[in-house]
């Protein structure tokens, strides 16, 4: 998800900083969730300690990726009164 041009369009100039903010902290938070969920194939390549093998990361990631997702979407909704404008 990103902040279109429609998001942008129908939101007040003073939420668009806040927009900004918490619609581009999901895609962060995505991208460290995908980090998590590939920890156990360097673990099992032999590039990472062995803890990181954990057959609980990839769980954790894509919570962590699920929980990005409802996240941006919440921040669109509550600075733009809707997803689809």
């Amino acid at each position: 998800m990103s902040l279109h041009s429609y998001h942008r369009a129908t939101t007040p100039a003073c939420n668009l900083p806040k927009l900004a903010w918490w619609s581009g902290l999901g895609p962060l938070l995505v991208g460290f969730g995908g980090v998590v969920v590939s920890l156990p194939l360097g673990a099992d390549a032999g590039a990472l300690p062995a803890w990181t093998g954990s057959s609980a990361l990839p769980v954790v990631g894509t919570a962590i990726i699920v929980a990005a997702l409802v996240e941006t979407a919440a921040a669109i909704v509550r600075y733009n009164g809707t997803l689809f404008s």
